[in-house]
């Protein structure tokens, strides 16, 4: 039995034929050979994989050897793919498609691309299952090919019969870039509200906040006085139709307070937009309480008393 492949890649033929060698000793332990002969080209490099034996045994038949021997070659190429390629094509569409952006912005990127293709959930377990799948269905792809050719061009192979997984590179760029925009945008409009902040003179030395149970927010100053419910410009805020975060921070931003004390932060955290905003425009300014007489009764569900 001869069974005989060519592989073309022009991304570090070194490591896959020693992939090769290692990955395929287990034949050579069977009583097959196993021969790897590598030539470097203009372009491309070639490896020539040879598979020589006896014909099949009581157990496998030189069909399943040969199966075996095409399923091992899928599964190294796969990886090779993922470990040699993937980064690659990830910057190549950066290139495309950010061309506008510095080099540390295409990196800042690039990041957010790689980890939403590999962390993009909570679930390490998850990831590393879906990562796995996706593995297996290049595999599946590469197997099908070797089994009626005699050469792969890893690259051309990538390029024309992979389009499922191009997609799959191209759409985590394009959310990368997304999110990479809207951070921008966010960071930019934050960096205006301190400004504006920092110009203006304080209404109020500070401004104590709290979530109550029915998500509402409630303010006094220092001397525990409630703050702006007999103002007419907050009873116009306090309409159905606007966000409470939007409330909190434009109360905040109007009255500009030197120091603001976040009571009940568990509470405040479901109003994670807003918290973050408030942190970044005011930083110094904000202060954590650790637990005071007005936290007590809000912690065991009773209405605050002033």
């Amino acid at each position: 039995m001869i069974y005989e492949y060519e592989v073309a890649t022009v991304m570090n033929k070194d490591n896959l034929a020693a992939d090769f060698d290692q990955r395929l000793c287990w034949m050579r332990q069977k009583g097959y050979t196993v021969k790897i002969d590598v030539n470097n080209g203009t372009v491309y490099d070639f490896m020539y994989l040879r598979l020589q034996g006896e014909k099949g045994d009581n157990i496998f038949k030189e069909e399943d050897i040969i199966h075996i021997f095409q399923h091992q070659m899928a599964e190294i190429l796969a990886e090779h793919i993922i470990k040699e390629w993937e980064e690659k094509l990830i910057w190549k569409k950066i290139v495309k498609l950010c061309r506008r952006y510095g080099a540390e912005e295409k990196k800042q990127i690039f990041e957010k691309a790689y980890n939403f293709l590999y962390h993009f959930n909570e679930n390490e377990s998850l990831n590393m299952l879906i990562n796995f799948n996706r593995k297996n269905q290049i595999s599946a792809r590469i197997l099908e090919y070797i089994k009626r050719s005699s050469r792969i061009i890893v690259d051309g192979f990538i390029n024309f019969r992979m389009q499922d997984y191009l997609k799959d590179i191209n759409y985590a760029v394009e959310i990368a870039l997304e999110e990479f925009k809207n951070e921008k945008e966010f960071n930019e409009f934050v960096n205006f509200l301190r400004c504006f902040v920092n110009s203006q003179p304080p209404k109020v030395y500070e401004v104590n906040i709290m979530v109550n149970d029915n998500g509402e927010f409630i303010f006094w100053d220092k001397d525990k006085g409630r703050i702006g419910w007999n103002i007419g410009y907050y009873n116009d805020l306090f309409s159905d139709e606007i966000n409470l975060d939007d409330i909190l921070v434009s109360v905040l931003i109007t009255l500009a307070p030197l120091k603001i004390v976040l009571h009940n932060l568990d509470k405040c955290r479901k109003n994670k937009e807003a918290l973050e905003i408030i942190k970044r425009v005011f930083a110094e300014r904000i202060n954590i309480c650790l637990g005071c007489e007005h936290c007590q009764p809000m912690t065991k569900g009773n209405d605050l008393q002033f």
